[in-house]
């Protein structure tokens, strides 16, 4: 929300691929109210609703929605949270023709994605080439509902937002994982105990922040 405060974006937000809404309820807790949902779903539209929130139901996986008639107010900003690495491999040209349906006042677009450059990838990756590849399924949804079908860098996903003409204003990382959900995310460490996770989770953590390590990688970009 700072980053969106700071380029002008924190307004008129729909997050799509909203799943729980758990971003638009910390845009609500900050008081923005022009907010907005869009999801495949059932069970995630209905939640929105219950929060008082806007909603759009997204008809198809990997598809995407110009048409905000069913909105009161036309998106300034669209997130995609951890949604475009589901998207097949011609997500570029997808969107690309999506963007030119977009009305002029849909300007800023946040993408967050799972980063291979990160800390807990690398690890993940070198404890596979041992033979024990659990974690890194469990990390990266290998063989989970659904999919993912893209695995970004920190230089592909420049790449991907070049393409599409966009300029970034800002880019971060985050570490996409809390240490004391490490264990959550990658149950094969349950066997460990639970202050040993944290704490390794902690330092990995830190390692990554201070060599621009981590594991998602968000950028706040605008059309021109």
């Amino acid at each position: 929300m700072a980053a969106l405060s700071r380029h002008g974006a924190d307004s008129d937000i729909l997050d799509y691929g909203c799943g729980r809404g758990f971003f638009l309820e910390a845009c609500m807790e900050t008081g923005l109210r022009a907010l907005a949902g869009a999801d495949t779903s059932d069970l995630a539209i209905s939640h929105l609703r219950g929060l008082g929130l806007e909603t759009i139901r997204v008809e198809a996986d990997n598809s995407l929605v110009s048409d905000w008639t069913a909105l009161s107010f036309v998106p300034k900003t669209i997130t995609f949270l951890d949604v475009i690495e589901h998207f097949p491999d011609d997500m570029v040209a997808t969107f690309s023709s999506w963007l030119a349906r977009l009305p002029r006042q849909t300007r800023f677009f946040v993408f967050k994605v799972p980063c291979r450059d990160g800390v807990l990838f690398r690890a993940s990756r070198c404890v596979s080439l041992l033979g024990v590849s659990r974690p890194i399924t469990q990390l990266f949804q290998i063989g989970t509902f659904p999919p993912h079908l893209q695995y970004f860098s920190s230089m592909s996903l420049r790449l991907f937002v070049k393409n599409l003409g966009l300029a970034i204003v800002e880019e971060w990382g985050d570490p996409d994982v809390e240490p004391d959900k490490l264990r959550d995310r990658a149950p094969t460490m349950r066997i460990l105990p639970p202050a040993l996770v944290s704490s390794t989770a902690s330092l990995m953590i830190r390692c990554g922040r201070t060599l621009g390590l981590l594991d998602s990688r968000i950028v706040l970009a605008v059309r021109g």
